[in-house]
């Protein structure tokens, strides 16, 4: 996709490096609610739902429907990234396969970007998740990140979240410094 040049800056250089924060984790995680932290907290930021760009009745999860939802989530976070008026993106959704994510890093523009991949569980024997029990019994990994390898992303952060509220999530998010 193509950088539209930012009227106020000179160079894209000059510009500060967004950052674009990915929340997975099971439907029980509090990834909304830290996601929703994260957009107040931050400064300039945007968030994007994944459960909004697939909110529908009924359900259909077909090869279309799951193409079109990509298609939108891309589409939306690179409106983001190219968007002078944010600088930190958040995006949650309960990713259940290693493809999904490599599908839409590998459509994004990435230029001028730093990428957070976190992913939130519940520790098992303290919480267990049906949405991490359902993904187990598929034979899927409920760490959607196993054997991902992007060479943007240099950290995946895990977090076991099962004891902590939403704002010690976002507190320990925030504090784990970038990748060199």
């Amino acid at each position: 996709m193509d950088r539209k040049p930012d009227p106020g800056q000179a160079s894209s250089s000059k510009r500060p490096l967004k950052k674009l924060y990915i929340l997975s984790g099971a439907a029980t995680v509090k990834k909304t609610g830290v996601c929703e932290q994260l957009k107040t907290t931050l400064a300039n930021s945007v968030y994007l739902d994944g459960k909004w760009c697939w909110n529908a009745h009924p359900m259909v999860d077909t090869v279309e429907t799951r193409y079109m939802v990509l298609q939108n989530i891309c589409f939306l976070l690179n409106q983001f990234l190219v968007c002078s008026a944010y600088d930190n993106i958040v995006f949650g959704w309960e990713f259940d396969q290693t493809h999904t994510i490599e599908s839409i890093l590998g459509s994004l523009d990435k230029q001028d970007c730093t990428i957070r991949l976190i992913h939130l569980e519940e520790n098992k024997q303290v919480l267990a998740s049906p949405a991490a029990s359902k993904q187990e019994d598929k034979g899927q990994s409920a760490f959607p990140f196993n054997g991902f390898s992007d060479p943007d992303i240099l950290q995946v952060i895990s977090l076991d979240v099962a004891t902590m509220d939403v704002s010690q999530i976002v507190q320990q998010i925030l504090q784990t410094p970038d990748p060199a």
